[in-house]
């Protein structure tokens, strides 16, 4: 529950923020570390393989949590109902995340 809180604070921060710098990218990678093994993995293959129809999720439970926190939205795709894709938020944790190899 704690999680979940400060997860949403920090995703909020995210989506007020206007500029990228230090502070920004510290977010990015907060919120990555607070998501779930099984979330970042749904998000990372949306990121990667989206727009992706629903059959192809990873997790729907974590879908869905990725969708409740706007890091993923539902999506048409080729005139397709179903698929999910990452916003911009998902695809920045993502995209900081993803170099900190």
């Amino acid at each position: 529950m704690i999680r979940d809180q400060l997860l949403r604070i920090v995703i909020d921060a995210l989506h007020h923020e206007k500029h990228k710098d230090d502070e920004y990218d510290l977010f990015l990678r907060l919120a990555w570390d607070l998501l779930s093994k099984g979330e970042q993995a749904t998000l990372r293959a949306i990121v990667l393989e989206g727009p992706t129809w629903d059959g192809d999720v990873l997790s729907k439970s974590c879908r869905d949590t990725l969708l409740d926190l706007e890091l993923i939205f539902k999506v048409i795709n080729k005139n397709e109902s179903g698929y999910q894709a990452a916003g911009y938020i998902g695809g920045a944790i993502y995209k900081e995340n993803d170099t900190r190899k």
